[in-house]
């Protein structure tokens, strides 16, 4: 069998999942090409995750997809994906990343059927469900467009709007976070080996610093909530976006001052995210307008830490309502102050329990393979590895 994972954008974790599922191919016995846009192969996140699969997987490169058209950069990007689909002919497709790409295949003429003809099979994952700022005729379409994907096999990694749904034939449900194993046990030994004082408390921001990440008004919050408070610090871990950069310096380096700042101003990568996590005491989440699944509030679960997360249908249905975290009711900044300060109590008296346990094992990078590899076992005439569902956690939280 011969598989291709397509994924023309390198920018977010989109290596990080095209990556952890090529490796889970090769392991299986899966031969494998990955199609990638041609700007990826200099970055940090190529040599983190693509790099170390060496010669065991085929590299194909494409010129990178420019935002342009009636369908914006999702027209180049299915425009890509039948031109490798018709030049490599695969026995199976995956699409890691398939938000966009499902929408256009549904609704443009002939697309579907025609990438149909030229794969054996295709399976692909969606991030993101309607937004409540669409009308309710979109939403409708959007809703029925994931009941009824133009995939052989559709994954979507929002179990809220899954269970909303419900699975099928062609849905068939939630796909896990590829968060590999820690290489430390407490917040001590992450510490000790980041060098951060071991009787501060930490609240981390994490990933790319921009202004969907409220950067700006979470430094804001923390610096009027605990400015000048010893043993309390703010975390800020990846790179930041000019404009932020330009908006925080000032209050940042009031913080750096008084000993209140650590900053990890370039890529950030696994290993040292999961350190990150693992040393801090609060996570903060806290998007603007964000209505999916929150990678790092994922990775803050596993870790065992606390979450203050924004407001958002995702947040409050899986963060608050599992007991995992709180969210702020609203992006004002009295809100958001008193909410970092309540949050950093609770964060203090917090202990994990069944849920994050149940939470930790199906946000596994082993339950991420296992979960991709289910139907091309099948396919092969193979047993599927186990997996651990979505159903662990909700029958532990008593849902």
């Amino acid at each position: 069998m011969r598989a291709l994972v397509f994924e023309p954008n390198h920018g977010g974790h989109r290596l990080t999942y095209a990556g952890a599922l090529a490796r889970a191919l090769v392991a299986f016995g899966v031969a494998c090409e990955l199609v990638l846009d041609g700007a990826a192969r200099g970055t940090a996140e190529f040599h983190a995750q693509v790099e170390p699969l060496g010669s065991d997987v085929r590299i194909h490169e494409i010129p990178p997809v420019r935002a342009a058209g009636v369908y914006g950069s999702g027209g180049g990007r299915l425009a890509r994906l039948l031109d490798a689909a018709r030049l490599l002919r695969p026995d199976y497709l995956f699409v890691p990343y398939a938000d966009g790409l499902t929408q256009l295949l549904a609704f443009v003429p002939g697309a579907a059927r025609y990438l149909a003809s030229q794969v054996g099979a295709s399976e692909a994952l969606m991030m993101r469900g309607p937004s409540p700022l669409q009308s309710l005729p979109r939403r409708w379409a959007a809703r029925r467009v994931i009941a009824h994907p133009p995939w052989s096999t559709l994954h979507h990694s929002d179990a809220r709007l899954v269970f909303e749904i419900g699975t099928n034939e062609r849905l068939v449900g939630v796909m896990p976070e590829p968060i590999a194993a820690a290489e430390v046990r407490d917040a001590r030994q992450a510490r000790e080996a980041l060098g951060w004082p071991p009787d501060h408390r930490f609240v981390l921001v994490a990933g790319y610093l921009d202004e969907r990440k409220c950067v700006g008004e979470i430094v804001a919050a923390f610096s009027s909530a605990f400015a000048g408070r010893a043993g309390i610090s703010l975390v800020l871990a990846g790179r930041m976006a000019p404009a932020i950069r330009a908006e925080v310096e000032p209050l940042l380096a009031r913080l750096d001052r008084d000993g209140q700042l650590v900053w990890l101003d370039r890529y950030v990568s696994d290993r040292e995210l999961t350190l990150a996590l693992h040393a801090a005491d609060l996570v903060c989440t806290v998007y603007r307008a964000h209505e999916g699944p929150a990678s790092i509030a994922n990775r803050a679960v596993v870790a065992g830490r606390y979450v203050l997360a924004g407001p958002g249908a995702w947040f409050d249905w899986t963060i608050r309502r599992l007991g995992l975290g709180m969210t702020c009711p609203s992006l004002d900044p009295a809100d958001l102050r008193a909410a970092l300060r309540e949050a950093i109590e609770r964060a203090a008296g917090f202990v994990p329990g069944e849920v994050s346990r149940r939470f930790a094992r199906f946000n596994s990078l082993e339950n991420f393979e296992a979960t991709w590899l289910q139907r091309v076992a099948h396919v092969a005439g193979r047993t599927p590895p186990p997996v651990v569902t979505w159903d662990a956690i909700e029958e532990a939280a008593g849902g």
